[in-house]
């Protein structure tokens, strides 16, 4: 088996970006597009612009890059999407210097292997991709990192697609407690 991995260094979403979400976005047709009674493109946008508004203007360049597909601007609100595969596991050592291990077990056909670095929306942010823009695991330049992990029940509700919560935190936040007080009544 062989995995590629990708990087991307830009300040602002841009070419390099462009050319990675084409190369990425076939993998997510399939997965969106089977999805029985999906939200619809403008009731996505609709529910991130009222609980990411921040992400908004981001949400909109990324658009204009990823061109007029209705299905690819869905998959970048990440609302309300088909369910994910389930996988990764984290364990962090706390004796002396921090430690993250991540374990990512998604089928390899599934993963995206891209690393971004930029200063999209907020803060300095570098983070290993999910869904063209979305994070398993990152850290900003005020020092937070995140990593997502599966820790629940197989079940779907309304809300947003982890990996976009994860970005969200790291553009927007510069604290635990900030991404506390942010996520109140948060889907």
């Amino acid at each position: 088996m062989r995995l590629r991995f990708v990087a991307i260094d830009e300040d602002r979403p841009g070419a390099r970006w462009a050319v990675r979400f084409r190369e990425v976005f076939p993998r997510f047709r399939g997965w969106l597009a089977g999805q029985a009674d999906p939200p619809s493109p403008a009731a996505c946008a609709r529910a991130l612009a009222r609980h990411m508004p921040e992400l908004v203007p981001l949400y909109r360049t990324l658009c204009g890059l990823a061109g007029d597909d209705p299905l690819a601007h869905r998959l970048l609100t990440q609302w309300c999407p088909p369910p994910l595969p389930l996988g990764c596991s984290v364990a962090v050592e706390t004796q002396g210097e921090p430690l993250l291990v991540r374990n990512y077990d998604f089928t390899p056909d599934f993963f995206e292997g891209t690393v971004l670095r930029g200063r999209w929306s907020g803060h300095g942010v570098i983070a290993m991709v999910e869904a063209a823009w979305g994070t398993l695991d990152g850290v900003n330049e005020a020092g937070l990192a995140i990593a997502i992990t599966y820790g629940g029940r197989p079940v779907l509700g309304e809300g947003f697609a982890i990996p976009l919560v994860a970005r969200y935190v790291l553009e927007t936040c510069g604290t635990c407690a900030e991404r506390w007080r942010r996520f109140a009544g948060f889907p």
